[in-house]
């Protein structure tokens, strides 16, 4: 049952995927344009465009489950013999799966024009563009672990505040930005406290400052420093996906017990 909830949900998905990978494309090829001569716009629409994918979940996420009840359908999906689980995930998973895709394009176009920027700017030492490749290389873990917990964070709280907008009526929205705002506010206030160092900063898997220094090092034009002490711990990792469980749980337990057509 789940599968078939997924193809379903992928082949609704697909027109506003379209829409959005073609707004993306039309930034790459810009930034590929830009980079060819020289220009720093196309550095510009570089953050531009990890910006969007920082919104990617949010727009996707938001769309599919708010798109239930905007186009009449909350009828039928609401109906389906399966439970609150399964209707969750199967949404969640779709966009998900097109977040990585755009990712991966991402990360490859960038990096691209990141190099075509270094051969064609006159103004910009190529030996200099080639060092900050190396360093985003280096800390790209970090980074894309970064935009996977805000864009998680931000996609999810659209989908808690849609479901809340269905249970409580009419200022539910308000009341899911609310509590969903004190939530993150709460674990972030956690991450900082003894308790969470001694449980889950545990299992190092990533030194920033180590992989920065030496992705520059035998530069002698370009140095770069990174703050002392930003790891990635598997703990962490750990933490943040019984989170996000945690998180899935309560919306499949509202799906089933409080969410009205």
């Amino acid at each position: 049952m789940w599968l078939s909830l997924w193809k379903k949900e992928w082949q609704e998905s697909i027109p506003r995927f379209a829409v959005i990978m073609g707004i993306l494309l039309l930034a790459y090829a810009a930034m590929i344009y830009f980079a060819f001569t020289g220009s720093g716009y196309s550095i510009l629409l570089g953050f531009l465009s990890v910006g969007i994918h920082t919104v990617f979940l949010f727009l996707v996420w938001a769309l599919s489950f708010h798109g239930e009840w905007k186009g009449k359908t909350q009828w039928t999906w609401l109906n389906i013999p399966a439970s609150g689980w399964k209707l969750v995930t199967s949404k969640l998973a779709v966009g998900f799966t097109q977040f990585l895709i755009s990712v991966v394009l991402l990360t490859a176009v960038g990096f691209w024009t990141l190099s075509l920027f270094g051969e064609h700017a006159q103004q910009v030492e190529e030996n200099g563009i080639a060092v900050i490749s190396d360093a985003l290389r280096a800390l790209y873990p970090l980074l894309l672990g970064l935009l996977m917990s805000v864009g998680i964070t931000l996609g999810l709280g659209a989908v808690f505040t849609i479901l809340m907008m269905r249970i409580i009526k009419p200022f539910g929205w308000a009341v899911g930005i609310a509590v969903w705002g004190v939530f993150v506010y709460a674990i972030m206030r956690f991450t900082q406290t003894p308790v969470y160092e001694a449980m889950f900063r545990h299992g190092q898997l990533f030194d920033a400052e180590a992989q920065l220094q030496e992705a520059v090092v035998g530069s002698a034009t370009f140095q770069l420093e990174v703050e002392e002490g930003i790891y990635l711990f598997a703990g962490e990792i750990a933490f943040e996906l019984l989170a996000i469980t945690a998180v899935i749980v309560l919306f499949s337990w509202l799906m089933d017990r409080f969410v009205q057509a």
